[in-house]
């Protein structure tokens, strides 16, 4: 036995070589690049021109419409404050001197005067949150001032043209061609100026994804699509809201949930929880006493969601 484990340790001499040799490669490879890095001495950074890069990106015009137009600092408190001012307003109503005498910039209020123009139109609160420059935080800002005349209320149909398959022929006519985006196909979106075959791809796509088009504004969410496009496209098309999928909160699987854009896995799991627990919805608005679910995203699931 001992002979035998002799044997398997004994080396020749080339062996033992290209054993020494193996090692020699080993340890030039472990410890050589440190003598490198040891060498090497930190860049110093000169804190000027740290500065100088910091006040650049502070002064790029994209920093400042998402964040300096929202705070400024109090001169007395040093504190950052809100630089909104708001008074009450009529959004349908308001020039662009009104907009930025309370706290927009001159570009925002050309965005607000430019969704005017073509045919954007408030006809209740929540519109305002239509506009790209106005999120939550905002508009929890305006809201209390905000003020809609009863004949603001009438629907601007170049907007919200939601319309059933009855109607379809009054948005029809020969001076401007309305394509409806739900049944459309390609061939038929290339109808719509300023949309190409891309486009056309990308809205059908998306329309698969959510089941279909429950109003004109989520064309906005198409990808790639700007402020610009999708302001010279919206009063060429119109939506068929009876041709939308809907998902049976009480049937469907956490799997089938999670296929719909507005609802993560996180939510889907709330909603699977919820059903268990109180054997059932009774009715979609049950949803609201989910805590994920507040009150921008059930009106946004709410045309999408049914209980039968």
């Amino acid at each position: 036995m001992k002979q035998h484990i002799k044997d398997y340790l004994s080396f020749t001499k080339s062996e033992r070589n290209g054993i020494l040799i193996l090692l020699s490669l080993i340890i030039i490879v472990l410890f050589i690049p440190r003598f490198f890095v040891a060498d090497k001495k930190p860049e110093e950074v000169s804190s000027e021109l740290y500065k100088i890069e910091i006040e650049k990106f502070l002064k790029d015009d994209r920093v400042n419409e998402s964040y300096e137009n929202k705070w400024q600092e109090d001169k007395s408190s040093g504190r950052k404050v809100s630089r909104f001012n708001p008074v009450v307003f009529n959004p349908n109503r308001l020039d662009k001197d009104g907009w930025v005498k309370m706290g927009f910039s001159p570009k925002q209020a050309d965005v607000i005067i430019k969704y005017r123009s073509k045919g954007g139109h408030f006809t209740k609160k929540e519109d305002f949150k239509k506009l790209f420059i106005i999120d939550d935080e905002v508009y929890r800002i305006f809201e209390p001032y905000i003020t809609i005349d009863e004949k603001d209320r009438i629907v601007d149909k170049r907007f919200d043209a939601v319309v059933n398959k009855s109607d379809l022929s009054k948005y029809t006519g020969s001076n401007v061609y309305k394509v409806e985006i739900n049944s459309a196909d390609s061939i038929e979106l290339l109808k719509i100026r300023g949309i190409g075959p891309t486009f056309a791809r990308r809205i059908i796509k998306y329309r698969d994804k959510l089941g279909g088009y429950s109003g004109i504004a989520q064309l906005a969410e198409v990808y790639g699509m700007d402020s610009t496009r999708f302001s010279s496209i919206m009063d060429q098309v119109i939506v068929d809201t009876s041709l939308v999928s809907v998902i049976n909160i009480n049937t469907a699987t956490l799997g089938e949930l999670r296929l719909h854009p507005y609802i993560d896995y996180y939510m889907a799991k709330a909603i699977m929880d919820k059903r268990i627990q109180q054997g059932g919805f009774k009715s979609v608005e049950d949803l609201k006493t989910i805590a994920l679910i507040n009150q921008n995203k059930y009106r946004r699931l709410k045309p999408y969601l049914s209980i039968r």
